[in-house]
């Protein structure tokens, strides 16, 4: 049924079937996000949250739904998320929390919009024990092997060549040589300097 405005058929223009189309789409994008994604008030109180948020509050036990709000234990946790909510501007902010299972919780949050009760942030929270960093395709990027490439993301993960060369079952020869190769293709004479290499090509 068309939309009436003071007793007017409005027919909704092509500008404005486009506009809605593409907020269900930014919704559909948000929902589908692997970063865990909330809006909340100044209370706590949830007023909408992605699928990776939800998988967050059933993964960990410090952090759960109560009564509609976001509560994270222990109580100090959820004192200075409070506070942290309630201070949030226009520019991110950020918040460490502690787990008590497994390290930390980062919380990103910023003012999404106020009005003269109430004020809407939204809100970011990883677990450091979940964290993962995600690379785009450096053997395309640094003109790598396949095999190297795997050598690569596993001295990324902190591995030791030793290391790598039980995990593969290939002689550390086999793997040191890897490891010649990828320095020369990317340029660098250590492990900092191919740390500071991959850096730009974080996703």
């Amino acid at each position: 049924m068309p939309n009436t405005v003071f007793g007017h058929h409005h027919m909704p223009s092509r500008d404005e079937k486009n506009k809605l189309s593409i907020e269900e789409l930014s919704f559909a994008w948000l929902e589908r996000d692997s970063t865990a994604s909330a809006i909340v008030d100044g209370s706590l109180v949830l007023l909408w949250a992605n699928r990776s948020m939800i998988s967050l509050v059933h993964a960990h036990r410090d952090i759960m739904m109560l009564n509609g709000s976001i509560a994270i234990n222990p109580a100090d946790n959820q004192v200075k998320l409070i506070n942290f909510v309630q201070e949030c501007g226009t520019n991110p902010s950020t918040l460490l929390l502690s787990d008590r299972a497994t390290g930390h919780f980062v919380v990103q949050g910023r003012l999404v919009s106020r009005n003269e009760s109430r004020h809407f942030v939204g809100l970011q929270i990883r677990s450091t024990a979940d964290f993962k960093l995600n690379y785009t395709d450096l053997s395309i990027a640094f003109g790598l092997t396949k095999m190297e490439h795997w050598v690569l993301l596993k001295m990324l993960d902190g591995r030791m060549a030793d290391q790598i060369s039980s995990t593969e079952g290939t002689s550390i020869g086999t793997v040191r040589t890897h490891i010649r190769h990828i320095y020369e293709k990317m340029h660098v004479t250590s492990r900092e300097g191919l740390f500071s290499a991959v850096s730009p090509y974080r996703i």
